[in-house]
């Protein structure tokens, strides 16, 4: 067996090399490989034509090599996603027709070796697969620390979420704690007013009006600082809603409430209340850059027959929605309420949306 001939089989033998090497995605190696696999093709050829040792084995096992050769690696960079499924199918196709033509040939007694344009073409191909190899691993390094950096993004935002979620929540109990605390108050007081009421008559019978008047002034004032308005029946909504809107009041914010929540269960008020938290304070910060009269926040909530929450105030300026309905600001620090409240949302079968309408802003959430 003449040299060029071993050069062809050496080719073929170097197949399975570069086959193994790029599915372990050892690429650069593999590259090297089927480069050197690549130079055998050129040189078998070019030493076969010099020495005159062209011979019916090369022309045969000389393109058999190349198909072997391109269309294995092909394949195995299909199956890694670095090439397109259908280039090889289209390959393979047109090697079978030159194939059937050559196989029509022999039978008339004729060898039809591999020309010029097919080896231009054989070329090509093995210039692609080796940019493939070399230039693919830099692709697939690109994408994994793309991949890696939102990761990392995704985690670190979700950090920043849940701690704002554990501040709300905390804040949220301190409040229930507070409103409990007032109503335990009211209660003591109730219970002691007949023997306030008892000593305030004995007084006044007495001619003791200062006295009296003091004695009025001082229980009057301890009873007025726990007070709170009843929003609700479910005390963990009727805490939440009385701590907004007695700071909207102190921002001379008009609150219109219509609220129906009685009974819903403990995990659903934490979690909801803590959304509707976090609209009606968004809704605090919107008007309270409004003149007076305009700063007027409305508050719809009932629970049958199904939990529905709506909040609407007017606002100055623009509020540009993304392409999913999402108001977005370009400002540090906003957006996390926003944020907070569709995490909770998606997280607990609910839907939040928001609407612009002449003026207004709106926000609903409805439980699915």
């Amino acid at each position: 067996m003449n040299t060029p001939n071993k050069l062809t089989i050496l080719r073929i033998l170097l197949v399975p090399v570069c086959l193994l090497l790029a599915g372990y995605d050892q690429h650069i190696p593999a590259a090297i490989v089927f480069a050197l696999a690549c130079i055998t093709d050129t040189l078998d050829g070019y030493l076969a034509r010099k020495n005159k040792l062209i011979t019916n084995f090369g022309k045969f096992a000389d393109p058999i090599a190349d198909k072997i050769l391109v269309l294995s690696m092909m394949i195995v960079l299909c199956y890694k996603q670095l090439l397109p499924v259908w280039l090889p199918v289209i390959l393979v196709f047109r090697e079978l027709l030159v194939d059937g033509l050559r196989m029509v040939a022999a039978e008339q007694g004729r060898v039809v070796a591999a020309g010029w344009s097919g080896k231009i073409k054989t070329v090509c191909q093995m210039v692609l697969i080796v940019l493939v190899l070399v230039f693919g691993v830099m692709l697939l390094t690109n994408i994994y620390c793309i991949r890696t950096m939102l990761g990392q993004h995704d985690y670190y935002l979700e950090q920043a979420l849940n701690h704002y979620l554990e501040q709300q929540m905390e804040m949220m109990q301190q409040k229930i704690k507070h409103t409990a605390e007032a109503e335990k108050n009211i209660s003591i007081y109730r219970h002691d007013l007949r023997h306030i009421l008892a000593t305030i008559g004995g007084m006044l019978s007495e001619g003791a009006y200062d006295e009296a008047a003091s004695y009025i002034e001082k229980h009057s004032g301890a009873i007025g600082q726990d007070v709170l308005a009843k929003w609700c029946v479910n005390p963990v909504f009727n805490a939440m809603f009385a701590a907004y809107f007695a700071e909207a009041e102190k921002q001379d914010i008009q609150i219109n409430a219509q609220i129906d929540i009685s009974d819903i269960p403990d995990e659903e008020a934490a979690v909801f209340s803590l959304v509707c938290a976090n609209a009606i304070e968004n809704a605090i910060h919107a008007v309270t850059g409004l003149p007076r009269k305009d700063r007027i926040i409305r508050v719809r909530a009932i629970q049958s027959p199904q939990f529905m929450f709506s909040v609407s105030n007017p606002y100055r300026g623009s509020i540009m929605l993304d392409e999913n309905g999402i108001p977005t600001s370009g400002e540090e620090g906003h957006g996390i309420g926003i944020s907070s409240m569709l995490a909770l949302c998606e997280k607990h079968h609910a839907v939040c949306d928001f609407k612009i309408r002449d003026g207004w802003f709106a926000v609903r959430i409805v439980k699915k």
